[in-house]
């Protein structure tokens, strides 16, 4: 979905592995990329 995963290839990998702990690190992608999605998230 986003250009950060494709380039990383490798990281793909483990992931699978880690297949209930993917949304974990899928939700960090998204609120980096949408902060006003993670109001918790203070950026001044």
């Amino acid at each position: 979905m986003t250009p950060y995963d494709l380039p990383s290839p490798v990281e793909e990998a483990p992931t699978d592995t880690v297949a209930p702990q993917a949304p974990t690190p899928a939700a960090s992608i998204i609120g980096a990329a949408n902060p006003t999605f993670y109001p918790r998230v203070p950026h001044i």
